[in-house]
């Protein structure tokens, strides 16, 4: 389960910082470094306590030596209801929205076989294991009327130091097209508003979509029943979607000549990783096991795919817009 709480206060079209992604940047390595434990019920119950212990196919992903524990060939699989609780405040208004659905948490084979010696090399374990390592699924949305700007400054704000035929076309190169910001009368790199005032009522809504996931191959073999060896070879999977909505309604006809805007934004992020991890587990006594493991960094390769849209509408009909910028 997770559960995050967020506040808005007036300044909505600051948000947007954080949203229009053109390449990957610290939020994307943020997303996609942070992992939640999964694995089997059991696995999860104790915390990840199995790393050390052995004998539990989420092992695979901590410390693959426990493999060899099993003397016999085994198969988990673990579904789960996750779900996403988002609290959000704008002004003084309060929102909530929820997103749960049943999800694979694991899904493994581990192929036992003992030797058949005495001593020496016991038995060996093959495994094939899949992990969900996060969930992105959430939604969020907030609505109220803002008083003191818009994402019109917001855009204007993107453009200063910009020629027009220097601007982005996927953020503030739609606007100036829209008819939502215009160059400054002595500057021609420096923009602003249209709006004369504000009061105009916004909405804005985000949906989140995806997981990341790892496939594991898995091979451990058991010495004497006091030296347990193995190692994993990870490749992780990235699927994540994201779509924005951001809407601007002249609610009370304040703002001269304009009646209202949409600006959505779309990302699909796919790619993969690979991993090794290594570990033993050394038992001394019967009743002391002493784990060790170590891990490699994941090199990821990501794939983004972004665009938006925006619309404008307008009193003189010839100003309103309907555009969309390219796949990025």
């Amino acid at each position: 389960m997770k559960h995050f709480s967020l506040s808005f206060g007036t300044f909505l079209f600051g948000i947007v910082l954080s949203l229009n992604l053109l390449a990957q940047n610290e939020v994307d390595a943020l997303r996609y470094s942070q992992i939640i434990p999964g694995g089997s019920s059991r696995f999860t119950s104790t915390g990840g306590a199995f790393g050390g212990i052995g004998g539990n196919i989420s092992v695979a992903g901590t410390n693959p030596a426990g493999l060899s524990i099993f003397k016999s060939s085994s198969m988990d699989f673990t579904p789960a209801f996750g779900f996403n609780t988002v609290n959000n405040t704008f002004g003084d208004t309060k929102f909530s929205d929820f997103k749960g659905g049943l999800q694979i948490n694991n899904l493994g084979f581990v192929f036992a076989a003992k030797t058949g010696n005495e001593s020496g090399w016991k038995s060996t374990a093959l495994a094939f294991n899949y992990t969900r390592n996060n969930s992105y699924g959430q939604n969020f949305y907030v609505e109220g009327v803002n008083n003191s700007n818009s994402i019109t400054n917001y855009f204007a704000a993107l453009g200063k130091g910009k020629h027009i035929g220097e601007l982005d076309d996927y953020a503030e190169g739609l606007a100036y097209s829209a008819y939502l910001i215009d160059p400054d009368t002595n500057s021609t790199t420096s923009y602003h508003s249209i709006y004369d005032h504000y009061g105009e009522s916004q909405q804005f809504s985000v949906a989140r979509r995806g997981n990341l996931g790892e496939y594991q191959l898995s091979y451990a073999a058991n010495y004497n029943d006091h030296l347990y060896l193995g190692g994993t070879f990870g490749v992780q999977s990235v699927n994540y979607k994201e779509t924005t909505s951001i809407t601007e309604k002249d609610i009370s006809d304040t703002i001269w000549n304009f009646n209202s805007m949409q600006y959505d934004t779309y990302l699909h992020t796919t790619g993969s990783g690979i991993n090794l991890k290594l570990g033993l587990i050394y038992r001394p006594l019967d009743w002391l096991k002493i784990g060790f493991a170590i891990h490699t960094p994941t090199l990821l390769e990501l794939t983004d795919n972004y665009s938006s849209s925006l619309e404008s509408h307008f009193d003189t009909a010839r100003y309103s817009q309907s555009l969309k910028s390219s796949d990025y």
